[in-house]
């Protein structure tokens, strides 16, 4: 996959090297989704408004079909359009699915269409993102990027991921005290206090394997991990403390995977869902 790499820089600042779970086990169709919150700041160039719009973007990877429903409010003239458009944080990208809106300074949009396989990359790469387009600002008044992207388990019980630093939709910031690097997965799930690990991984989402852990998202070397006991309740990475990321440009856009595993002694370890998110600026 066509994921952005990481340079020796990020790698010396965010990671030390890990072991990778190794599951074997055949593809099966899965959902990845995310909730993305929408302003005037993301617009290239930004745009002074007191708009503001939220969203839920839905992709099954097996049929490449992508839905969207969301709203927005205090614009500062009618709703015209709206589109999900290619583009990574900081560039104007073409229209990739048409939605429709309700127009006026407050409403609704949604709809939906079908991404090709490399659509379907674009997408996990972080590098899609949903534009509110009004009458005074053509080219767009709210922008909102589809990343923390998350991919669903395979059953009701496996562990929840979710990023515990600052605002759930956003990544980390460079030398920002808030939205730190840092993560936390529920493992109340467990029949019994065990063990837990969190991975994470210079990639993208891949398409999920199901094996006897649950669903597989993540492939390639392993670049940080966490570990140590669970009493059937929430880890943290760093210890919810989170790392706060040095204020260097070339971090901005930096993609990452995590995914953990809690074990539990008295039945089959079970994979989280996983999730991909990008450091900003």
């Amino acid at each position: 996959m066509n994921c952005p790499r990481f340079s020796p820089l990020v790698r010396r600042i965010l990671f030390t090297g890990a072991a990778p779970i190794a599951l074997a086990a055949a593809a099966q169709a899965q959902t990845l989704s995310s909730s993305v919150g929408l302003d005037g700041a993301q617009e290239t160039p930004p745009v002074v408004t007191a708009g503001s719009g939220s969203a839920t973007v839905t992709l099954d990877v097996s049929t490449g079909s992508v839905s969207v429903s969301g709203s927005y409010a205090s614009l500062g003239s009618n709703q015209t359009l709206a589109h999900i458009h290619s583009g990574a944080f900081g560039v104007a990208g073409g229209i990739v699915v048409t939605l429709s809106g309700t127009g006026g300074m407050s409403g609704s949009f949604s709809g939906g269409g079908v991404l090709s396989a490399g659509q379907q990359t674009t997408y996990r790469n972080g590098s899609m993102y949903l534009n509110i387009h009004t009458m005074l600002n053509g080219g767009g008044e709210l922008r909102g990027q589809i990343v923390n992207l998350t991919g669903s388990t395979e059953l009701g019980s496996d562990p929840t991921l979710v990023d515990n630093a600052g605002d759930p939709i956003r990544g980390p910031r460079i030398g920002h005290a808030t939205e730190t690097f840092n993560v936390a997965m529920d493992c109340s799930g467990a029949g019994a206090a065990g063990l837990y690990t969190i991975l994470i991984k210079p990639s993208c989402l891949a398409t999920p394997i199901v094996g006897p852990k649950g669903n597989l998202w993540m492939s390639g070397p392993t670049l940080i991990s966490a570990s140590g006991n669970h009493g059937q309740g929430v880890v943290s990475f760093a210890g919810g403390s989170g790392i706060t990321l040095p204020n260097d440009p070339s971090l901005v856009g930096v993609f990452y995977t995590v995914q953990g595993v809690c074990f539990d002694p008295s039945s089959s370890a079970r994979l989280s869902q996983a999730l991909v998110q990008v450091i900003e600026s």
